[in-house]
């Protein structure tokens, strides 16, 4: 063991990442769990091993690095292609003719890595389902791949996968590096997630009423009762019917949760089972999605400029200053950017202290930090300044749960059905990302009803 790196403080983070997200490191792999400790606290600048602990204890970013770190993040585009070749031939068809032409089909690529996969099923969506509508979730724990993922440059190496007519139709060269066509990266949004995490983190991050979601070679890394929790959750983040695909090496999930098998020539494949049959977990309700405007809701924002200066900020209408300022925290949150979400929210609030989509996006931000008292106080404010914002009701619920007051989640809860049940089901609803009326009230139904019944 390195000067400054504590057998001791090696065992704790082990432990740490154990309890927070599954992992499972044997005794076997002690020297080179210490070689990636080591190299982590080299970049952070921490030459103690007891410091280096509390900081990732209370650092999201620098937790993120070291699962990222002592975790193979190794993908490349259209990786196995077997299971693509299912997807494009069997599900979506499926999907569309049982959905018509005007669903939007959504897509996540569970613990994405640098992005690869998220852009391989825009791509394919844009190949089977042309002009059909549809949107890609990327999600990971590590803030630096989700940085990867967004920036959206690779190497020759990330391509080896990619058919040459493909490349030539979804890539496009800058200088030594190859990036997904425009068109390809606005139809994907990556956010943080840890799988670990309870359902109101998967609403948080909108993973929820999925058709298709990958998440491949990921749960080989957990311990039995983690796989069985993010199995249940994944399940539960499928739409009826919804598909779930894992990786070749991953635990068969059958005898884990309740769902429906399916063999498939490209190995197994699992479905959420028809209403009637309980999950094993609840559902993550469709809510607290920090996400842009309708088409824009997951689409990569561009990198902000500078915050408008106050001289800036005279030339322009309030309204529309303030409008800027959330397009603003939306698209770093989008970003996985957590900090500087945090930071434009702040100052945004500073001007705007009485805009309720401001305080619903620092609930949201909170949420996604783990303050979870702070942010069932700013969901409430939201409320008192805008009693009709069903998003911000939904938030409440989630900050609530966690804070372990069920029946004040479930008041909440009971509050945002009834807001939605007047409403017109195409009705649009503000800060939604897009979403409607009908679509919110069957997300938030299944859970009143799962939560009732349990």
């Amino acid at each position: 063991m390195t000067r400054g790196r504590s057998a001791e403080g090696v065992a704790e983070l082990v432990r740490l990442l154990r309890e927070r997200t599954g992992l499972v490191f044997p005794p076997e792999r002690a020297e080179w769990v210490a070689a990636g400790v080591g190299r982590t606290m080299e970049r952070a600048g921490i030459r103690r091993t007891d410091r280096f602990v509390a900081r990732v204890a209370e650092d999201a970013a620098l937790f993120g690095e070291l699962v990222s770190e002592l975790t193979v993040g190794e993908t490349y585009f259209f990786r196995e292609p077997e299971q693509l070749d299912f997807v494009r031939e069997r599900v979506l068809p499926e999907i569309r003719s049982r959905r018509g032409p005007a669903h939007e089909i959504r897509c996540w690529s569970a613990a994405c890595a640098s992005g690869e996969e998220a852009y391989t099923l825009a791509i394919l969506l844009r190949e089977a389902d042309a002009g059909g509508a549809h949107r890609v979730l990327g999600t990971d724990v590590s803030p630096a791949r989700l940085g990867a993922a967004a920036a959206a440059r690779y190497g020759p190496w990330s391509l080896r996968g990619v058919p040459e007519r493909t490349a030539r139709a979804w890539l496009q060269r800058e200088g030594d590096a190859f990036r997904p066509r425009p068109e390809v990266r606005a139809e994907v949004a990556f956010r943080p997630l840890n799988l670990a995490d309870d359902p109101a983190a998967y609403a948080a991050a909108g993973a929820w009423g999925m058709d298709l979601v990958l998440c491949r070679n990921v749960l080989i890394y957990l311990d039995e009762e983690t796989v069985r929790e993010v199995a249940g959750k994944l399940v539960g983040a499928l739409a009826e019917d919804g598909w779930l695909f894992l990786g070749a090496s991953d635990p068969p999930l059958g005898e884990l949760v309740p769902c429906e098998v399916v063999t498939t020539g490209a190995g197994l494949a699992y479905r959420r089972r028809r209403p009637g049959a309980r999950a094993s977990v609840p559902a993550p309700a469709p809510v607290v999605e920090a996400a842009p405007a309708p088409r824009a809701a997951w689409a990569e924002v561009e990198p902000p400029g500078a915050a408008p200066t106050r001289e800036e900020a005279v030339e322009t209408a309030a309204g529309e200053e303030e409008a800027g300022w959330v397009a603003r925290v939306r698209g770093h949150a989008d970003r996985g950017e957590l900090g500087k979400a945090e930071a434009a929210c702040a100052a945004a609030l500073d001007r705007y202290p009485a805009c309720p989509e401001l305080l619903y996006l620092r609930a949201v931000l909170l949420l996604q930090g783990r303050r979870f008292a702070d942010a069932v106080a700013a969901a409430r404010r939201a409320l008192y300044l805008d009693r009709g914002l069903v998003v911000a009701h939904l938030a409440l619920a989630d900050a609530l749960a966690r804070t372990g007051d069920a029946s004040a989640s479930l008041r909440a809860l009971r509050s945002a059905a009834a807001l939605l049940d007047g409403l017109a089901p195409d009705a649009v609803l503000p800060a939604s990302g897009g979403e409607t009326a009908a679509r919110l009230l069957d997300g938030v139904r299944s859970r009143l009803r799962i939560l009732e019944e349990g």
